[in-house]
């Protein structure tokens, strides 16, 4: 099934695994690929956060730098953001104090 990146909220590796998780705006689907190999495929509006996990830009409502958290404008949340792109979330995204 093809997705449109304009619906993707996030992809996560899942533990152990190959595969992904693709969270949109309207479900979950599994895909067989690693995240490098999905990442590639993304356009400017996907960055990473930690070797485990992409974000779409467009879908952030906030980056808490405090609590080291991102909320989307569907209500998720994540903490997954490592040191090495911590940097790079905060020049990407909204800051809130």
């Amino acid at each position: 099934k093809k997705i449109e990146f304009k619906h993707i909220v996030t992809i996560e590796k899942e533990k152990d695994s190959k595969k992904c998780l693709i969270i949109t705006k309207y479900g979950e689907y599994h895909i067989c690929e690693s995240l490098n190999n999905i990442y590639e495929l993304l356009d400017e509006r996907f960055i990473k956060i930690s070797r485990s996990t992409i974000i779409n830009l467009d879908e952030v409502r906030e980056f808490d730098h405090i609590e080291n958290k991102i909320t989307f404008k569907n209500g998720i949340t994540t903490y997954d953001i490592s040191r090495n792109f911590k940097k790079q979330v905060s020049e990407c995204v909204k800051v809130s104090v």
